[in-house]
């Protein structure tokens, strides 16, 4: 991905900016980093999204693009974001939502009108639930939703924004997915999001991790589509099938 001026805006809505980073061409797809940052994974993830004929809008939330933030660095980020994000309550609002809202909407302006793609990954996750009401997103993707912190089996936005997104679910479908022993994004929460969306408003899928994997995936694998992808492309493997299964989506619903 490229990280220069000339490709990139600075984004202003509700007292809240922040630049975001543009790559690619055609439909627009909001590609969300998590605690790492934009680390060189997550580079990763956007090129192949961006070669397989997507434009991808990358906000740099905090950090530095193509930087790898370590454990402890994550921790002071935590910190540094909570006045965006509400990272403990079971039903909270994030106060960084309506400018991912807003971004949504002028994403699908500078692309041509063809709907947006929205993925979220772990502190970024569930913010997708608030976004998918938006008329213009068309595949909303939550990979490894990481809150609230503090309640295994809550959702983490207002109740108001989960009756919306299960209503939209019926003919704009939920992609969610997590590692089976990850204990960052319990299964508990998966549980919670199979109950209360309809069945053909959502798909979620919990690769097998730890002792039982075929794959040998560790018990301790957290991020899908970033730091725990593998590095060596490989057909077969659960983690490709995820990505193979969300580009899809994009091409059949991004027109």
């Amino acid at each position: 991905m490229i990280f220069d001026d000339e490709h990139k805006i600075a984004f202003t809505h509700a007292d809240i900016t922040h630049d975001v980073y543009y790559d690619g061409h055609g439909p627009g797809v909001l590609l969300l980093h998590e605690i790492d940052g934009m680390s060189p994974t997550f580079c990763r993830v956007a090129m192949r999204i961006t070669d397989c004929g997507f434009t991808v809008f990358a906000p740099l939330i905090f950090g530095r693009p193509d930087q790898q933030i370590s454990t402890l660095r994550g921790l002071a980020t935590i910190i540094c974001v909570r006045h965006e994000f509400d990272l403990f309550h079971s039903e909270g609002a994030s106060r960084i939502t309506p400018w991912l809202r807003a971004l949504c909407i002028e994403i699908d302006q500078r692309t041509g009108h063809h709907g947006v793609g929205v993925i979220g990954m772990c502190l970024t996750g569930n913010v997708v639930l608030s976004l998918m009401v938006e008329p213009c997103v068309r595949v909303p993707v939550m990979c490894e939703p990481a809150l609230p912190f503090n309640h295994k089996s809550d959702l983490g936005v207002p109740q108001s924004d989960v009756d919306d997104a299960v209503h939209r679910s019926r003919i704009t479908p939920l992609l969610a997915y997590r590692f089976s022993e990850d204990k960052i994004c319990p299964h508990d929460r998966f549980e919670t999001l199979r109950r209360i969306f309809p069945p053909n408003g959502i798909h979620t899928e919990e690769i097998v991790s730890g002792p039982g994997s075929p794959y040998n995936i560790p018990a301790n694998a957290h991020s899908v589509l970033t730091g725990d992808y593998p590095n060596q492309w490989d057909p077969n493997h659960p983690v490709q099938h995820v990505l193979d299964e969300i580009l899809a989506r994009l091409k059949a619903r991004l027109v």
